[in-house]
């Protein structure tokens, strides 16, 4: 039969809070590469309006979602070590580095480093991922915001056609010069 370590339970919820911060950080960097797509986007859209072309849906759109997308798989794909959720834990918990202690001190052989390993696994057994790592608002959401009015405001305003001079000028001098009808 196996023997489970008194670290076990502690180690599956210092995984749990990993998979937790790392959801939150594909979040931020969904958020993040939104921000930029959009500003780039916006700049884009402003420039195809001022050369007098409209900008379509279906590209744009694209474009940011692949943005969005790769903001969130390059944050994500950030290594989150174990020590770092014991540290978000703690802080969760009573901020004394209980968890972070017991995380170093797991393979001791000990009694006093598995009485600790112990205490700190008690008294992590009531904490959820979802309390460890709170939720707070991604950093570049106010950029996303207001980068995103620019393309609504351009996308809405009249398209102004290009001149074309030959044409006009044509039309022009057909009716400013009469003709000689004999």
């Amino acid at each position: 039969m196996r023997e489970v370590s008194e670290a076990a339970p502690l180690l599956t919820l210092l995984r749990r809070i990993r998979r937790r911060l790392r959801w939150w950080m594909a979040l931020e960097g969904g958020v993040a590469g939104g921000a930029a797509g959009v500003v780039l986007l916006a700049c884009a859209i402003v420039a195809a309006h001022v050369a007098g072309r409209a900008a379509g849906l279906a590209a744009p759109a694209v474009f940011l979602a692949a943005s969005v997308a790769a903001g969130a798989l390059v944050r994500s794909a950030r290594r989150v070590s174990l020590a770092s959720c014991a540290r978000f834990a703690d802080a969760a918990l009573d901020r004394q580095e209980r968890v972070l202690s017991a995380y170093f001190l797991r393979d001791e052989a000990t009694p006093l480093a598995r009485a600790l390993v112990a205490d700190a696994a008690a008294r992590a057994r009531g904490l959820t991922p979802g309390g460890a790592v709170t939720p707070r608002r991604p950093r570049g959401l106010p950029v996303l915001a207001v980068g995103a009015l620019v393309p609504a405001v351009t996308q809405s305003l009249y398209v102004k056609q290009p001149m074309r001079t030959a044409f006009f000028a044509d039309r022009l001098y057909e009716r400013c010069i009469p003709r000689n009808e004999t």
